[in-house]
């Protein structure tokens, strides 16, 4: 079951509200109120790909972010989000 953790909801230029799911970055529903985005949401099942994609994004921007902690003096973990 999806939550209202799951989606970002973005008001458009012509005052409607899209739903997008924060796991694979699908715009699940368009509304005319944000209320309304909760009926989509409760019907989006995200596709079998999308935790790869996901992971895929996430490798990428730790590779492209690491250097710049690493020489900030920080560290990052290179599992923090695969899982």
């Amino acid at each position: 079951m999806n939550s209202n953790a799951d989606y970002a909801h973005r008001l458009n230029d012509d005052s409607t509200f899209d739903s997008i799911c924060l796991h694979c970055f699908h715009t699940v529903t368009t509304a005319n109120s944000e209320p309304e985005l909760v009926f989509g949401e409760a019907q989006h099942t995200c596709p079998p790909d999308s935790t790869l994609h996901t992971k895929s994004i996430a490798k990428l921007l730790r590779q492209l972010t690491s250097p710049m902690i690493e020489s900030a003096g920080g560290t990052l973990s290179a599992n923090a989000e695969e899982g």
